[in-house]
Order: structure tokens, then sequence, then C-alpha cells
């Protein structure tokens, strides 16, 4: 059931509908609670089915009874019993409207034994408009647009900040527009990763905590967003992470903050400008209106500083990315992976923890749309695969690449025998460095040592042979390329345990200057 939440998600993700599971009651309801929990933070739709006890023996102990409203209520958008036959098809319209409309979420819907028996007499009929999402968007009032415009008038180093939000709108054509009309440059936060490809020569990569360190994409980022004078924040909760602590932009800067949810607007920032909206919707508002009125907009951006610093990023680290030493730099790793196996057709589902963080300053955004897919708004591990399998099953036709570490993984293998059993076609790529890389390096920065973090050093590739997927260890770098084609060119699910210097840490901020055990 957990496995079958984050399925949903990944669905979800990749095709803008609302992704379904089902659960049985009592611990399989409990077993929803993290990829519910994952799927309410990062706003995407999934519906999620549950059986209950019978309406005649509720509140009498019986096998496996648990108050699952309550038990579920924390982590959906909306929970309801159905205990009317009748009203079946107008709970479940219910459920697809509350899950696309507004902030996108999941919602659960608990149906008895005895009612899913039963027969009723109820008319059936659909809202197309909410099969898909976002669904009924709405547009921020004209007077506050025209506010944030005239603020816009008096800015010189703008920036914009586009977070997970803009994805889910869909809003990569207006977010682009704005910036390319008016040479703003863009920073993403880290759900907003694949709105725009880090070619372009405005993006400034995924700002934040986890790419501000050493080594790390994020160094522009946080830069150019501290230093702006105005930050547009679009479908953002402005979260610790991606804020460095909240502590970019730095005080002072003016604020114009664009979401559909009113709630998140002025949780963590003074805001000058609220627009309550959906992104695409009041981006392509702003845009005409700037447009009618002739607006005129002094900005100081310079691209060539923008160029420069990344070519500066670049040639600093081309010995990460280039390193042959064995075990092998994950960096190295993510090169070989850009240059034999993710294209504009990839999606890359990845799992939280050290992985994620390498991904997002190491493998490049190329096309523009849902094709990076990580569970970071509840950080659970053990969340990459099965998403990448529900993101193969949404999109047959794309190349689906998972990656996680062997402690993650440990979570999760079991779905590797789910992709066999159904034919679906994934690669995963396990960072393997024989522990749980995130807690020992952090044990050992607080504490000066780390307490049972350590794994056995397990060839994975084993694993997924005994659940009849295919599968090969790499230890040295010289074997990278052919094992990335191998995988490509498979007819079936296929695993790649990757040997890694257990030593390295990603670009963490915290991490600048620690010097791991060896």
């Amino acid at each position: 059931e957990k496995h079958g939440a984050i399925m949903a998600h990944g669905f979800a993700k990749v095709t803008n509908k609302p992704g379904i599971c089902t659960a049985l009651h009592g611990i399989a309801a409990c077993n929803l609670i993290p990829g519910l929990a994952e799927s309410l933070k990062a706003s995407v739709p999934v519906i999620a089915l549950v059986v209950d006890v019978k309406t005649t023996v509720r509140g009498k102990n019986a096998s496996h009874e648990i108050d699952q409203e309550a038990l579920l209520k924390p982590v959906t958008k909306w929970v309801e019993r159905i205990d009317n036959t009748d009203r079946v098809p107008e709970m479940v319209r219910k459920a697809f409207r509350i899950a696309t409309s507004g902030r996108p979420g999941p919602v659960a819907l608990i149906c008895p034994f005895d009612i899913m028996a039963a027969q009723g007499e109820a008319e059936v009929y659909a809202e197309p408009d909410c099969d898909r999402y976002p669904s009924r968007t709405t547009c921020a009032n004209h007077d506050a647009i025209v506010d944030a415009i005239n603020l816009l008038t008096r800015a010189k180093r703008p920036v914009i900040i586009a977070g997970g939000g803009c994805l889910l709108s869909q809003a990569w054509d207006p977010v682009l527009e704005l910036a390319e009309t008016y040479r703003i440059p863009i920073a993403t936060t880290l759900m907003g990763k694949g709105l725009v490809p880090d070619s372009h020569p405005l993006s400034i990569g995924v700002m934040g905590t986890y790419t501000g360190g050493k080594f790390g994409k994020g160094q522009i980022a946080n830069q150019i967003v501290a230093e702006a004078d105005l930050a547009i924040i679009m479908g953002s909760r402005t979260d610790q992470v991606p804020y460095d602590d909240w502590n970019i932009p730095t005080k002072g800067t003016s604020i114009i903050h664009l979401d559909i949810d009113p709630e998140e607007i002025g949780r963590n920032f003074e805001t000058r400008v609220a627009l309550v909206g959906d992104v695409k919707t009041t981006l392509n508002e702003l845009i005409r209106t700037c447009k009618s009125n002739n607006a005129n907009f002094n900005f100081e951006t310079d691209e060539n500083i923008i160029a420069s610093r990344k070519t500066e990023l670049f040639l600093q680290t081309e010995p990460l990315r280039l390193s042959t030493q064995a075990p092998l730099r994950p960096e190295a790793v993510c090169h070989e992976l850009c240059a034999n196996l993710i294209d504009e057709n990839t999606i890359v589902a990845m799992d939280a923890s050290f992985v994620c963080e390498w991904v997002l300053s190491y493998i490049d955004t190329l096309a523009i749309g849902a094709h990076f897919l990580m569970g970071r708004a509840m950080s659970g591990i053990g969340w990459d695969l099965p998403a990448a399998i529900g993101a193969k099953f949404g999109c047959p036709d794309k190349t689906v690449v998972s990656i996680c570490g062997d402690g993650a993984f440990g979570y999760v293998m079991n779905e590797l025998e789910t992709a066999s059993r159904n034919n679906i076609k994934v690669i995963e790529i396990i960072f393997n460095n024989a522990s749980f890389g995130f807690q020992k390096h952090y044990e050992e920065l607080l504490f000066g040592r780390s307490v049972e973090t350590d794994l056995q050093d397990i060839d994975y590739s084993e694993v997924a042979r005994a659940l009849k997927c295919q599968g090969e260890r790499v230890p040295d770098h010289a074997d990278l390329k052919k094992a990335f084609i191998r995988a490509k060119e498979a007819d079936g699910p296929y695993l790649i345990d990757v040997v890694i210097d257990p030593s390295a840490t990603p670009p963490i901020s915290w991490f600048d200057g620690f010097e791991p055990q060896k």
C-alpha cells in the first residue's frame, strides 16, 4: 500500500492526471500514510480508495478496525466515509474535484464492506474538467497584477524564483516568456527543477542549502537571489531548504508572491504584492497587461556575468566530473549518465538523501516539464523506485531512470519483482557506498563519529537477478559507459549497482570544510 500510493504519485506527476491507489482496512490503511503525506506536501493529486469494516460492526473491535478518518485526515486534503450507496457517484465526483482543483493534493474515500456489496440508485456522470490538474483555475485580480507591474518598474535587479507549483500549473511557457521578454534570471526550488533547461542563458539553477555548498550549482542561484532587489516567487511554499533557512532572499528585498493557495503568501517573507491564483493563468494575464500598458522596465540583468559564473563553476567541478578513481566519484557517475543514458526523452526519479543533491547539481535539465521526480517534500527514503514504476506506466514511451542510495534501496527492493512481473522497463541506478550516507556524515559532522550507519558490502545486481530483473555491478569507471548502454538496450527492468566513494558528500552548504572519516 505504501508503494502503491507512491506509484500513483509518480503517475500523476508525469501525466497531470490524478493517480489512484487502493488499500484494505487497518494496517493496510496505515501503510498509505507515507505516500499520501508526500503527495500532500508536494501538491500532487492522488485518490485513495480504502475499505473499512462493515457498518453493522463498527465500534465493536472488528478485525483490523481503526478510526481511518482520523488516521488519514492529517495527510489528505479531504477524507470521507461513504455510508450510503446512493451517494457513491456524488462522493467520487467530489474526490476528483477536490484532488485536482485549487492546490492539488490527495484525498481518501473510505467505503465499508457492506456498502461496497450493496446496490443503490443514483445519477452517474463525470465532471470532465476534473479528470486532470490543475482544474477550474483562477486568476489573480487585476488590481493586484497592476500593483505587481508597478513594483517591477521600480526594480533594478529582479529575479524569478520558480517552485513546484509552476510545474503543476504547466507554466513553463509564460515563465520563460516573462523572463526572456524582460531579461529576468530564473532560479528554481528543488521541486521546480525541470521548469527551464540549464543551458538557457537566464537559468541560474536550483537554489538553497542542498546545492549551495562547494562545487554546487546553487552557489550561482543563491548569490543572484541574495543580490536581487525584487524576487518574484511563483508556486512555492517558501520552505526551509530552498530558501537556505530563510536567509534568501535577503531582508529588504521586495517580494511579489504568486500562488494558488493564499495561506502560503506571506508565510515566511514580508510580501509587497500578493497574487492569488493559478501560476500559468495569472502569468499570462500579467504579461498581457504589461504589453497592453507598454510597461517600461529598466533592469540591470547582465547575462555575461551569469555566463561567466557558470563557466567558472564548470571548470571548478571538472576534476570531479571527469574523475576515473575507484571507488567512483558520484559526480563522475552523473556525468556519464548525462553522456550515455539521459536525454530529452528521459524521466529521472530520485530518492531523498545524498543522491538527490548530486542529481540537482550534476544532471542537467534538458527538456521542459515534469522530467524530474523527487520525494523531497517529506524526504522519505525508498521513494524513487515505486515513483519510477508509476511514471513509466503513465509515460510508456519515455526512458525512466531511478536513482537511489543503497540504504534507501533496502526499503523498496521488492518492487523490482513488481516491475519484472508487469514488464515495466525502469533502469535503477544504485549509488552504493555501503552506508546510510547522509546519516553517517551528518553524525560525524555534529559529533565527530557515527553510530550504526555502516552497511554490508552487498552486490544489489544479484538481488535484481533473484527478482527476475537484469543487473550488473560497476566498481570501475571504465565499465560505466557500457553498463549504461546495456541498460538502455535491455528489454526489461535493469539495475546497475555502482560502487561509489564512501567519503564523498554532496554540495550541501553544511559540509563545506568538513572532512569525512576514511
